[in-house]
């Protein structure tokens, strides 16, 4: 401080003596000075006032960007969060059990955009409480911009697959053409290519083409690495603008979401109430079957007992009758030989 005031006043010892040298040249000098330190310093002042006067909405380049973040329990939606915004917005760390409990948002300016961040908790536990799913639409609203499928690079957990399950049942076409899905933990990879790692895993195929094989890899190591996080924002700005007329003819508000997808389901549920009612109807005339055969079954017995009972009366009979004839022929016999042997009785 003490040699910057030593300098100005040798400064301005050298202009007092050149301006009472009353050289031409000397003057002419001073006067160029004279000029140039003032356009300094009006060109100070107007910069001073410019930069004063803007507010954080005037530097915004491009609009305003919402991510919901999804995904399971430990697959690094918090540290993403971080990494992208540029700071510790979200409570990260490596822990047994999930770390964020609620959903949670922040704000934040990252280079020229206005980010906003909506970190959930696991997908499994937000969407089967109401009162979080209800937090989260007040969150995003009036609806996200993109959902980031988060999931870590290494095996495909059960978690995970149930998750996709869930996506699969729940996520309408509309949000999963919004959908991207970040894989974390890009260290892991070792160099090698993710083409590969990709192939490797047919779940992983299917997921990428359900979300129409948008994806994005992030080292949240690296957090000074903001290439990573440019390459994101260039893939989400390119996946908003081909979604655009999509977007704006369907806005995806999380409360229409949650309407459609109650609605859904109480189709579902009339849908199964109906093929329980068909079926319990097809089981009651196969049972009715049943019993009609059971009781044809059971006259059919009747009837041929009494058919057999017939059948035997009718061979007794005839029995009887073969018994009679042979009776009447043993008699007629008898009585033949009787006549014969007593022929002569007839003179007498």
């Amino acid at each position: 401080m003490l040699t910057s005031s030593a300098n100005l006043h040798e400064l301005l010892t050298i202009l007092l003596n050149v301006w009472r040298s009353k050289d031409p040249f000397q003057l002419a000098k001073f006067n160029s000075m004279l000029i140039w330190l003032a356009s300094g310093a009006f060109l100070f002042f107007i910069l001073y006032i410019t930069w004063a006067s803007v507010t954080p909405k005037d530097l915004q380049i491009g609009p305003e960007v919402r991510l919901m973040m999804l995904g399971t329990s430990g697959a690094g939606k918090s540290a993403t969060g971080n990494t992208i915004l540029g700071r510790n917005a979200f409570r990260a760390e490596a822990s047994p059990v999930s770390v964020t409990r609620t959903c949670q948002r922040w704000t934040e300016v990252v280079r020229g955009r206005k980010i906003t961040v909506i970190d959930t908790p696991s997908i499994m536990e937000m969407w089967q409480s109401s009162s979080q799913e209800s937090e989260c639409v007040q969150m995003a609203s009036p609806g996200p911009h993109v959902f980031l499928l988060v999931i870590r690079v290494g095996r495909f957990t059960e978690e995970e697959r149930k998750t996709v399950a869930w996506i699969k049942e729940n996520l309408q076409e509309e949000a999963l053409m919004s959908t991207m899905i970040l894989f974390t933990g890009g260290d892991l990879l070792e160099g090698k290519p993710m083409e590969m790692f990709l192939n490797e895993s047919v779940e992983l195929q299917k997921l990428l083409r359900l979300c129409g094989g948008r994806y994005h890899i992030m080292n949240n190591r690296e957090t000074r690495d903001f290439k990573q996080v440019s390459e994101l924002l260039n893939k989400i700005d390119k996946m908003t603008h081909d979604n655009k007329s999509i977007f704006n003819s369907s806005r995806i508000s999380l409360k229409e979401w949650r309407s459609s997808r109650l609605k859904e389901e109480e189709r579902c549920v009339e849908k199964e109430r109906k093929i329980r009612e068909e079926e319990e109807r097809k089981r009651g005339e196969i049972r009715k079957g049943i019993r009609e055969m059971e009781k044809k079954r059971r006259e059919m017995k009747v009837w041929d007992v009494r058919e057999e009972e017939e059948w035997k009366r009718l061979i007794r009979e005839r029995e009887i009758r073969k018994e009679e004839e042979a009776k009447r022929r043993v008699i007629e016999e008898e009585l033949e030989i009787y006549k014969k042997k007593n022929w002569w009785n007839v003179f007498i």
